[in-house]
């Protein structure tokens, strides 16, 4: 097995780069070749190891990409990412997914931070990264925990492989007290690049109580400053901390060692050590490498309560203090300074968890994580072909199930069934794929006049459906009679979203005036179901991108899209992202919603918080519908409760349908490809890529079946799934040009011709 480790690495100065090297070398024992392609701020030059192949500038997102085409072209089974926020170019270090998407490997992606209370910004970010990778390492059961109640990662795709560490010598070599000026002392220790996150501080300052138990007491604080404090301040942080010393008469109590130690120098002071000391004032660090040596090495520690402490320590390796309790904390210190049984104690429990915990152990896990992403890594999806004939054969179905008054709601074996008669929720639709679709045809084509007759008459039947409150009937039988006093909130959105398309697409003015009328009836109208709310979102925007100046159009706009937030914000918990406790149908079109009216209001103060929400809401639909190369929809059977199951029959062409046009579009709004691949799944469902391996669209007759169960598909072909298919071969065409390009050039037209 071959793998590609994407890191920062040796000569580069940090924990990271340490950790890769030492990773490297355990998977040599694990029988894995390995080459590095290193993150630096600065070519190394002629200080590159031989076994970096590649280097990514930093802040460079070309180099990304770049990057992972290199190794999708190369030797790798494998790729290891080792992932920080901080080591990456990007908000965030986002560039890295570009690294990701290019590789075309699985992807092994250990998380040395995972923030247990994350803003929603860091949350999203870490999130796309688990989303794209094949599997997930980290080094605690806390973060696995974590992972799974915050984040929403399922534990099967996470593995825990403890930070790896030395073996010990079995006796320290003679004399290393001595050659380290150590004779004689009882010696206290600290390691690492020097910083405020270290606590050192803390440690100075519960130091006296130590010292008046145990009189010989030494604490050593071994490491250089920080490179990019260094870069920020000197060694102001430094000498603030030898100041503090010596304000405290302790110069014979402390000493700082301040240089960049290699592994066999750093493994001679932890030999030395008597007590390890990780002090560091921030509770929520997942990991830390120097309190892994230093179990290792089977020392002692005393620590503040942070979460990887809290874990490793809970076996009585040590001591937990909280931060900022001097007196505890040099309590503690005196106590295994100066009880020899004690440390001895203590110092045996830490061997013993140390013993598990060498790099070739860690090589050997990594290798077994490895093999699982390999196997679970899906092969490329096979390629579909969308029919060069498929558009007009839909659009042609759909003009044979509508006659004078609109569509019929239901065909069965595809023979338009009269009993059931007409809805206005079918108008409303077809009102947006028949303007999208005629606007995108040449004039002179045939199937562009089809198209723009069934969207006259669609808009005859929603402006007769129009209630004198601004609501619409919904059913209207055969006979030509509404059914309903009101057909309530989604019939009215799904009008309001087909008159949007009407305002914005109507090749003539007329047509978009009584749209716009129709529209303005309407904004009375209280709208809360959560889908209503995003239909009425769609419609306005559309609108709006006709009439801009249209100041109660853009307040309604903005009062649909709060509603929505507000919404999200009450459902919301760590694993469950919607707006609601159910996820049902047409799921894409609520955070396509939120974020087309982001687009539209960009500039106002509340826009951010609306994308913020539709990218978070989002992540949690594609989560949840996309999976090993195929769009699965949830199932209407049972539907996706909060806390439940996840159904998978009976699907439908109008999830699939919704989620190719929203997806291709916020592939444009976000620039996000992940959202044009989706899409493609999309549409391919309707060629045959689903759970049933059947087709759902007849190219013959330009038909869409009503959806499949696990027997197969439902062979009638009514009104609502020829216009969820028509939808799906709209995107198709948007992302023909190669997915966000395709589909920004898409939008900008729409754009221009509102």
């Amino acid at each position: 097995m071959h793998a590609t480790i994407l890191s920062t690495y040796p000569p580069r100065a940090c924990g990271l780069a340490t950790f890769a090297r030492d990773l490297r070398d355990g998977l040599v024992h694990a029988g894995v070749t390995s080459d590095v392609v290193s993150v630096v701020r600065a070519p190394a030059g002629d200080g590159q190891r031989p076994e970096v192949t590649l280097e990514v500038d930093q802040p460079t997102r070309a180099d990304y990409t770049a990057a992972g085409r290199r190794v999708a072209g190369g030797a790798a089974d494998v790729v290891s990412v080792q992932h920080e926020f901080g080591i990456f170019g990007g908000a965030e270090g986002r560039y890295v997914l570009d690294f990701i998407d290019a590789c075309d490997r699985p992807v092994v992606t250990t998380l040395h931070t995972v923030l247990p209370d994350p803003p929603g910004h860091y949350r999203r970010a870490l999130g796309a990264v688990v989303a794209r990778s094949t599997r997930v390492v980290v080094m605690t059961e806390t973060a696995r925990d974590l992972l799974e109640s915050v984040y929403g990662v399922p534990v099967s795709k996470v593995a825990v492989v403890p930070h790896g560490a030395p073996a010990a010598p079995a006796v320290p070599p003679p004399g290393l007290r001595e050659e380290l000026g150590l004779e004689g002392r009882t010696v206290l220790l600290t390691f690492g690049l020097l910083g405020p996150s270290k606590g050192i501080e803390f440690a100075i300052a519960s130091l006296e109580r130590a010292v008046a138990a145990q009189p010989d007491l030494l604490y050593v604080v071994l490491g250089s400053t920080h490179p990019e404090i260094v870069e920020r301040e000197g060694e102001a942080y430094r000498e603030r901390l030898q100041a503090e010393v010596a304000a405290r008469g302790l110069d014979d109590h402390v000493r700082f060692v301040d240089r960049y130690v290699d592994k066999d120098e750093l493994w001679g002071w932890l030999c030395a050590a008597d007590v390890y000391v990780t002090p560091y004032p921030g509770m929520d660090q997942i990991c830390s490498g120097t309190l892994s040596y230093a179990l290792a090495a089977g020392l002692p520690v005393v620590s503040t309560p942070y979460l990887h402490a809290r874990e490793v320590l809970a076996g009585g390796a040590g001591a937990l203090v909280p931060y900022g309790d001097t007196d505890a904390f040099g309590e503690a210190l005196a106590r295994y300074a100066a009880d020899p049984e004690a440390r001895a104690e203590a110092a045996a429990r830490a061997r013993a968890f140390g013993e598990t915990t060498t790099w070739p152990a860690t090589g050997a896990a990594y290798r077994e994580v490895f093999e699982a992403a390999v196997r679970a890594h899906p092969a490329p999806p096979a390629a579909f072909d969308v029919h060069p004939g498929a558009l007009p054969a839909a659009l042609g179905y759909l003009d044979r199930i509508t006659d004078d008054v609109g569509p019929i709601q239901h065909a069965t074996f595809g023979v338009p069934d009269r009993t059931h008669g007409y809805c206005t929720d079918d108008a409303g639709r077809a009102l947006v794929a028949a303007y999208d679709a005629a606007r995108r045809l040449d004039p002179k084509r045939e199937e562009r006049a089809t198209a723009l007759a069934v969207a006259r008459t669609c808009l005859s039947f929603v402006q007769h459906a129009q209630r004198p409150d601004g609501t619409f009937h919904n059913f209207m039988d055969y006979g030509r009679r509404f059914l309903d006093d009101g057909g309530g909130e989604d019939t009215t959105g799904r009008a309001l979203w087909g008159l949007g398309a009407t305002a914005a697409w109507a090749p003539d003015e007329p047509s978009r005036l009584l749209a716009r009328s129709l529209l303005e009836r309407s904004l009375g109208v209280d709208l809360t179901h959560t889908r209503a709310v995003a239909y009425a979102a769609c419609g306005l925007d559309l609108a709006l991108g006709q009439f801009p100046d249209a100041d109660a159009l853009r307040d309604a706009l903005r009062t649909h899209a709060t509603r929505l937030v507000e919404q999200f914000e009450r459902s919301v918990t760590p694993r469950w992202r919607w707006f609601c406790d159910e996820l049902t149908y047409a799921n894409a079109l609520v955070p396509h919603a939120l974020l087309r009216a982001a687009n539209r209001l960009e500039g106002e103060p509340a826009a951010e918080r609306f994308r913020d929400v539709a990218l978070d809401a989002g992540e949690f639909v594609l989560a949840n519908t996309v999976c090993d190369g195929q769009f699965d929809a949830v199932g209407n059977r049972g539907w996706l409760r909060k806390g439940g199951g996840h159904a998978v029959f009976d699907q439908q062409p109008i999830d699939a349908g919704y989620a190719a046009r929203c997806w291709a579009a916020d592939a444009a709004l976000t620039g996000d490809d992940r959202y044009a691949e989706a899409a493609r799944l999309a549409v391919a469902w309707f060629y045959g890529r689903n759970r049933v391996g059947q087709p759902l669209f007849d190219v013959r007759t330009g038909a869409c079946y009503d959806g499949f169960s696990e027997q197969g598909v439902n062979l009638n072909q009514g009104a609502e799934s020829a216009l969820a298919c028509i939808f799906a071969h709209l995107a198709a065409e948007d992302l023909a040009g190669g997915g966000a390009a395709a589909s920004a050039q898409a939008a900008a037209d729409e754009a221009r011709e509102g």
